[in-house]
C-alpha cells in the first residue's frame, strides 16, 4: 500500500510545481551506464591524444638534435620508437572513436565495451614501459573487421541489417533499417 502511494504521489505531482521543479531528475540506469562509458572512452581518447602530441614533440626535438650531429644512432633508434607509439596510438584514438560513435548510435552494448575497458587502460598506462606486450586481439570481440581493414566511407548493401539483426550487436532502428533498404535499391 505504501509503494502504492508513493507511485501516485509521484504520478500526480505537476512538472512545473515546487515539488516537481524540486525532483532530482530521474535518469534511466541504462542511460547513466551508458553516458559513463562514453565519457570513459572520451577521457581515453583524450589521454591517448595528449601522448601522441609528447612523442611528435619529442621526435622534433630529437630530430633537430640528430640533424646538427649527423649519425647518432641511439637518437635514430629512439625517433623510430616514438613512431611506432605514435602509430599505434592514432590506431587506438580511431578504434575508440569508432566505438564512441556506434556508442551513440546504439549500435553496441555497453556490456561490451566494458569487457575491453580493463584492457584499453593497460594500454594507455603501460604502453611505454619496456617489458609491455600488446593485446593484438584487444578489439575483436566487438567484430570491427570492416575499419581495421581500412575500408571506410559508404558501407556495404545490408551492413546495418547485418550489424543489428544477425550479430546481436544492437536492435535495428527504423532509419538504419531505411537505410538498408536505401543501399539495396541500388
Amino acid at each position: 500500500m505504501e509503494r502504492f502511494k508513493v507511485v501516485e504521489r509521484e504520478t500526480k505531482t505537476k512538472a512545473y510545481s515546487k515539488e516537481g521543479l524540486g525532483l532530482a531528475q530521474k535518469v534511466d540506469p541504462a542511460q547513466k551506464e551508458k553516458e559513463e562509458v562514453g565519457q570513459w572512452l572520451t577521457n581515453t581518447i583524450d589521454t591517448l591524444n595528449m601522448q601522441v602530441d609528447q612523442f611528435e614533440s619529442e621526435v622534433e626535438s630529437l630530430s633537430v638534435q640528430t640533424r646538427k650531429k649527423k649519425g647518432d644512432k641511439d637518437k635514430q633508434d629512439r625517433i623510430e620508437g616514438l613512431k611506432r607509439h605514435i602509430e599505434k596510438h592514432r590506431y587506438h584514438v580511431r578504434m575508440l572513436e569508432t566505438i564512441l560513435r556506434m556508442l551513440d548510435n546504439d549500435s553496441i552494448l555497453v556490456d561490451a565495451i566494458r569487457k575491453i575497458k580493463d584492457d584499453v587502460e593497460y594500454y594507455v598506462d603501460s604502453s611505454q614501459d619496456p617489458d609491455f606486450e600488446e593485446n593484438e586481439f584487444l578489439y575483436d570481440d566487438l567484430d570491427l573487421e570492416d575499419i581495421r581493414k581500412g575500408r571506410g566511407g559508404r558501407p556495404e548493401k545490408w551492413d546495418f541489417v547485418r550489424a543489428g539483426f544477425y550479430r546481436g550487436v544492437g536492435i535495428l532502428s527504423e532509419r538504419d533499417f531505411v537505410r538498408a533498404e536505401f543501399y539495396h535499391e541500388e
